[in-house]
């Protein structure tokens, strides 16, 4: 408990959109002039770091510091994996692919979200 308030809360996801939408061309741009690679170490990486800060975030300003290294990549890591998984899926397999990775992601990030109060109950006890 750090003591954010609401709109302090609302801040964090702010600051993660508008970093979806100022940093996604230039992941589309490395996609484009370079390897699938680039990105996703980039991307891997803050969201190592961003993740790491947040766990650890002594106070508000922490939370916000969080905030600004996913916003620098983390949030645009699963398009970045989609688009190479694209990218390195022949053409006629392609919609079969994307889609069943997509499924995948959502099905695994709803079943997450639905189980954390579960597995939090557990780690508290």
């Amino acid at each position: 408990e750090l003591g954010a308030s609401t709109a302090e809360i609302g801040n964090f996801g702010v600051i993660r959109t508008v970093g979806v939408l100022l940093v996604s061309p230039l992941y589309g741009w490395l996609l484009d002039r370079h390897s699938a690679y680039t990105p996703a170490v980039l991307s891997a990486f803050c969201c190592t770091f961003g993740c790491l800060f947040h766990g650890f975030a002594p106070d508000v300003s922490g939370l916000y510091l969080a905030s600004v290294v996913l916003a620098l990549g983390a949030v645009n890591f699963w398009n970045v994996v989609g688009a190479y998984v694209a990218l390195a899926t022949p053409r006629e397999q392609r919609h079969v692919v994307v889609t069943g990775f997509q499924v995948q992601v959502s099905v695994l990030r709803l079943l997450g979200t639905s189980l954390y109060p579960f597995i939090d109950s557990l780690l508290i006890a």
